[in-house]
């Protein structure tokens, strides 16, 4: 590793800090322990950060990975102007819309959410349970995905000879 930065160091390169959350990298085991490391970095050169001195790194989550993003705002960080609330007509579509207005209305202060939490113990983590589905969901609209396009080519690929034996081919 010590090499690595060295050769780092020769090209002149250096680390560029980042805003916001310290880790790059976390692993989630069932147990509900998690090993949390930053692995990702972005480099620059002096020059580089001279034209672009108000520049900010953060480390953006990224749903299908174990790793964050590493995005760099040369001019900095946009501001966000806070958009006011309003109702979307597609919530009702959602089974649960009813029970989760009703549950909103009927908790009411954060004692009960604490209280509720209590109730489920240490082992519901809400967060892995919905990377988890998440991950699930992917693999079978991949696996869709893939019976889909080798019903097609089977599909297709009798039909011309030229491709089915371009692809027959390949194959030895």
């Amino acid at each position: 590793m010590q090499d690595f930065w060295d050769v780092i160091d020769d090209c002149g390169f250096r680390d560029l800090g980042y805003v916001g959350s310290k880790f790059t990298w976390a692993k989630h085991y069932l147990d509900g322990t998690i090993i949390w490391k930053r692995l990702d970095r972005a480099l620059g050169t002096e020059d580089w950060v001279s034209l672009f001195p108000a520049f900010q790194m953060v480390h953006l989550e990224c749903r299908m990975s174990d790793h964050k993003l590493v995005h760099i705002y040369p001019m900095g960080v946009p501001t966000r102007r806070q958009r006011p609330w309003h109702f979307e007509q597609v919530w009702l579509s959602d089974v649960g819309y009813g029970d989760t207005v009703k549950a909103a209305w009927e908790g009411g202060s954060i004692s009960c959410i604490i209280e509720e939490a209590a109730q489920l113990g240490g082992d519901y983590n809400p967060v892995y349970t919905i990377k988890k589905e998440i991950l699930e969901l992917s693999l079978l609209e991949e696996q869709l995905w893939h019976q889909r396009s080798r019903a097609h080519w089977m599909k297709s690929g009798d039909k011309n000879t030229a491709f089915f034996y371009s692809k027959a081919s390949q194959r030895l």
